[in-house]
């Protein structure tokens, strides 16, 4: 039995190499003959490549491109910190695809790209774990609304707790204080606390 499997792929081996070497030799003959009646190739040179591929130009960062951060914070209630600036050396010069690569080594994605037209490039980065530096957040605390100031190094500290009961207040602001709602200023946070809930 084994001599006759043996048989089998020897056979098979055979003709595949046949008429592998038939059709290159064939295909060999096609290309002489189409060489001997078109003798005159297409020449292709620097002037045919740039005419007939005309490439559109990539936008570039300049001097006065300006670059949007947009710091998405998700430890409380989702809050976006915007700031902009001037395009540092670093990239200017730079198209999309070089600058995709460097705002994603600094955890941004390109949100929008137009330096050139409307300079400005929009990135942005969510920031999970972390509140916002020098903010305020107003919290659950115990039960109670609470006022707090974001610390240089992330921590909380209570300003104040304020007699408004948690749960005297809608659903979705028991859950919003739950997670913490942020803002800006002290007075931001005041506001909320005395024209929202005070009332």
């Amino acid at each position: 039995m084994s001599k006759r499997r043996l048989a089998y792929v020897l056979v098979l081996i055979c003709t595949l190499a046949v008429s592998f070497i038939a059709g290159y030799f064939t295909i060999l003959e096609y290309v002489k003959k189409e060489q001997k009646l078109n003798p005159n190739p297409i020449k292709i040179t620097d002037n045919t490549v740039t005419e007939t591929l005309k490439v559109p130009k990539s936008e570039i960062i300049n001097e006065s491109t300006v670059i949007v951060k947009r710091d998405r914070y998700t430890k409380g209630v989702t809050f976006i910190d915007e700031y902009s600036e001037k395009a540092s050396l670093n990239v200017i010069g730079m198209d999309i695809y070089a600058a995709e690569n460097y705002f994603k080594n600094l955890g941004y994605i390109i949100i929008k790209f137009s330096p050139e037209k409307e300079k400005t490039v929009v990135i942005s980065k969510d920031i999970p774990d972390l509140w916002p530096a020098n903010c305020y957040v107003v919290k659950d605390d115990n039960g109670y609304v609470a006022l707090y100031k974001v610390e240089e190094d992330n921590t909380l500290s209570l300003l104040r707790v304020t007699e408004i009961k948690v749960d005297n207040l809608p659903v979705q602001e028991k859950d919003d204080l739950s997670k913490g709602k942020i803002f800006k200023t002290k007075e931001e946070a005041e506001n909320l606390i005395e024209e929202d809930y005070n009332s």
